[in-house]
């Protein structure tokens, strides 16, 4: 369900489901050098989460250039009863880049065209 890894100075979240433009992945980052804040499972009972899916519904919006009114925040199980808290970035979906692999030069012919 989840990817998870770190590529540089950055962490991520990926959400296996090709469900953004360009069939992308829901992805959320974090800078790897970031500590986090530890909070209690009493502090987290009070705030308000929400499911996969709308987790999904709000990356799709801000990955489709809508302004996210959202703070998101990853909760990782760090010992019994304490969890890691991070604030997030929302990766926008980026179309692919395409490269060509051959160009096409006037004036010469079919066989050195590539």
């Amino acid at each position: 369900m989840w990817d998870i890894g770190t590529e540089g100075p950055v962490k991520y979240f990926a959400i296996n489901c090709a469900c953004l433009k360009y069939g992308r992945n829901p992805t959320f980052t974090y800078k790897a050098s970031l500590q986090g804040k530890v909070i209690t499972r009493k502090a987290f009972n009070k705030l308000n989460t929400i499911d996969l899916v709308s987790l999904i519904k709000i990356a799709k919006q801000f990955a489709e250039g809508k302004e996210s009114p959202y703070s998101t925040i990853i909760f990782i199980s760090k010992e019994e009863g304490k969890y890691k808290t991070y604030r997030m970035n929302v990766l926008p979906a980026q179309k692919p880049y395409v490269s060509e692999d051959y160009i096409t030069i006037k004036g010469a012919t079919d066989s050195a065209k590539k």
